[in-house]
């Protein structure tokens, strides 16, 4: 992805037997660690209406602000969790983080 941009971004989960339509809440968080530490570290979550999923495939669309969060000289993360219910109990699972290139972005600036 290209920071500035807004893009979709699509997260496939390898399962055959799972459906996130089924899942309470489903979160996309992606997050980066500054090239220089003393920056701290840039975590962005996505819910609800930034988050759409069918199946086993969950999109995800990010603003031009939070995607110019992002630093192109450092890989990020990005993991899926959600939430649903068994037996009356709110249950949580995650997938496992996966890393994901940030493209350079010439106009660092958001347009309207």
């Amino acid at each position: 992805m290209i920071r500035g941009a807004t893009p979709t971004l699509k997260l496939t989960i390898n399962s055959k037997t799972l459906d996130l339509s089924e899942a309470d809440n489903v979160f996309v968080t992606i997050s980066q660690k500054a090239k220089n530490c003393r920056e701290g570290q840039s975590t962005i979550t996505k819910t609800g209406d930034y988050v759409s999923v069918e199946s086993n495939v969950v999109y995800c669309w990010l603003t031009q602000k939070e995607s110019l969060r992002l630093d192109s000289t450092v890989p990020a993360e990005i993991q899926v969790n959600w939430t649903y219910h068994e037996n009356d109990v709110v249950k949580r699972a995650a997938t496992k983080p996966l890393s994901m290139t940030i493209g350079k972005q010439l106009l660092d600036e958001v347009l309207s």
